[in-house]
């Protein structure tokens, strides 16, 4: 696990170490679009983690932990009379713009709403049916802490609210926006003491269409990374081949909402794929070769 030190970063779609796949759901055309991070990233008090769901350079959700402080607050029994100040550290997610997490409200103060977002377990189903809320702050869970106890510097919590405090490789609802399309998604979390551990995050390519937490590509059936190389110029794809040897191959291109742009056989010698007729934006260029699978996310423009 890697801490970051009271910094921005753009989740792990832009690390080398992140991978983005597609694979067939149930329904039909639907694609999953599924990133794991390796390592996973944790935050700590003062972190904040931006989550970029479908690589477009937007952030789509905000992870952070801020604090507050009141002065002594706490205080001990007995001749020493020590004095502590309560730290309340807190767990939030801010969703961008018209994005939404899938949690409940509770009613504050001259009208005021709380959003609380809720636990899922494996295999649940993220679609419209859930509970989205789309309050700009959003608060997983709050702690009640002492200042430099037991030690200086330290911080100790003794109690929290909300409902991720404890909680181990769970999953968050996701409802994003995608020029005018919803679509659904999900991040894998766990939040342990005062920090939170990012993990995976799936979203589905298809709008208005669910995703069940969890859903993953099988690993064992990819393409070894360094016998391909793709990349876009323009409106052009180039596939460079190393050493890939197949029965059948082919290669197919699709866009963001699921719709396939190109579909042709894979030659092995490598090859360039103009797409003159495509709109600007990110394309998702799928190789098979004897049932195994590579997928790369690239850009577009004319």
């Amino acid at each position: 696990m890697k801490h970051l030190d009271k910094t921005t970063k753009k989740l792990a779609s832009y690390s080398a170490f992140a991978a983005a796949f597609t694979v067939s759901a149930n329904e039909a055309h639907a694609q999953l679009v599924y990133t794991d991070i390796d390592p996973d990233e944790t935050i700590g008090i003062g972190d904040s983690y931006e989550l970029d769901l479908n690589d477009d350079g937007n952030t789509d959700f905000q992870f952070t932990i801020n604090t507050f402080t009141i002065p002594s607050f706490f205080y001990t029994t007995g001749t020493a009379g020590l004095m502590f100040d309560a730290v309340i550290p807190r767990m939030l997610v801010y969703p961008d713009g018209g994005n939404s997490v899938n949690a409940s409200t509770v009613s504050g103060v001259y009208g005021s709403t709380f959003a609380y977002p809720y636990v899922m377990d494996n295999g649940d189903v993220v679609d419209d049916d859930l509970n989205f809320k789309s309050n700009s702050t959003q608060f997983m869970g709050i702690y009640l802490s002492v200042a430099d106890f037991p030690a200086e510097g330290s911080v100790y919590p003794f109690a929290n609210y909300g409902n991720w405090p404890n909680k181990s490789n769970k999953f968050m609802g996701l409802k994003f926006e995608v020029d005018g399309e919803t679509h659904f998604g999900w991040v894998r979390l766990s939040v342990n003491d005062l920090e939170i551990e990012i993990d995976d995050y799936a979203f589905n390519a298809t709008p208005e269409t669910a995703v069940e937490t969890g859903v993953t590509v099988d690993v064992q059936n990819l393409i070894p990374a360094h016998l391909l190389s793709v990349y876009s110029n323009g409106n052009t794809i180039h596939v460079g081949v190393n050493g890939l040897h197949a029965e059948t191959a082919t290669v197919k291109v699709t866009n963001m909402i699921g719709e396939t742009v190109v579909y042709e056989n894979l030659n092995l010698n490598g090859m360039t794929i103009p797409v003159p007729y495509a709109a600007q934006g990110i394309y998702l260029v799928n190789i098979v070769a004897d049932g195994a699978i590579f997928t790369k996310e690239v850009f577009l423009n004319k």
